[in-house]
């Protein structure tokens, strides 16, 4: 994910994938059928625990070249490599310092069970290019399911190989694909009432079919839109760019991103607002 086209690699087929025992490096060999030659891409941590790509080499006569090549870049016997001057460290999102967490991250990072999806969760959040400030401890206390739905639509949008600066403090993400360009804001929909500390019982669909298509529900996950405006029309335009376009379906409890003709469909829990 730390990629910016994220885990795409065109025509490349993948041979074989390698890690430091220290986990301070990482890499993979390639295929390239249309040349008949091999490849590879390494990558190494930094100090402050994001990977970035320190290696990545075609044309290769064959694979033990290809090997040779990436094990010389990776470096798997070295300390991590330095911080670039001026950039700063974001917050780790395990050190708690002070704050008490929710018991959904609780449970998160402090189960075993758990600690692999922390992990991917940690990953997704080192490879993101420019998070809040507060990201951390959002995650870690009352805003943990908005951050994570934030970590969610940032992995779906780079899988995609879809382009992704945070270069302003708001929206939470602008894209880009080809000559096409998009501003998205995560949101949640939460419950008016303060939530209670814990989880909440489970809570099953409506069984009347009407209720579960357009009742509390379906509103509650709805997005503003002027008064009288169809649920088949775009409800806003991106200010800043304007290719960029939302639909909301209240009836179909789900957020659709029509963006290059094509329709990313996400969970019902959440939505995504266009500003």
């Amino acid at each position: 994910m730390t990629l910016p086209s994220g885990p795409n690699f065109g025509e490349a087929r993948l041979m074989s994938t390698w890690r430091s025992a220290s986990h301070t490096c990482v890499g993979a060999t390639f295929w390239y059928p249309g040349t008949e030659s091999y490849g590879f891409l390494a990558m190494r941590r930094r100090a402050d625990h994001r990977l970035h790509q320190a290696g990545n080499e075609t044309g290769l006569a064959d694979h033990d070249a290809a090997l040779g090549e990436m094990r010389h870049v990776m470096r798997p016997d070295a300390p991590p490599d330095p911080v670039p001057p001026g950039e700063r460290r974001r917050p780790l999102l395990v050190r708690l310092d002070d704050r008490a967490p929710c018991d959904t991250f609780k449970l998160l990072a402090g189960t075993l069970s758990h600690w692999p999806a922390m992990l991917t969760v940690g990953e997704i959040y080192l490879a993101m290019p420019k998070p809040d400030d507060n990201f951390a401890s959002d995650f870690q206390t009352a805003n943990f399911d908005a951050r994570l739905w934030e970590l969610y639509l940032f992995a779906c949008f780079r899988e995609q190989g879809i382009a992704i600066s945070q270069d302003r403090p708001s929206p939470d993400f602008h894209l880009r694909s080809g000559s096409d360009e998009a501003c998205v804001e995560a949101v949640t929909a939460n419950p008016q009432e303060p939530r209670q500390p814990g989880f909440p019982p489970p809570q099953h669909a409506p069984e009347d079919r009407e209720e579960r298509l357009s009742g509390s529900a379906a509103v509650r996950f709805d997005s503003p839109r002027p008064y009288g405006a169809s649920y088949n029309e775009p409800t806003k335009s991106c200010p800043m760019y304007g290719d960029c376009r939302m639909r909301w379906r209240s009836r179909t409890f789900t957020a659709q991103v029509r963006w290059c003709g094509v329709v990313r469909r996400f969970r019902p829990t959440y939505t995504a607002e266009c500003h």
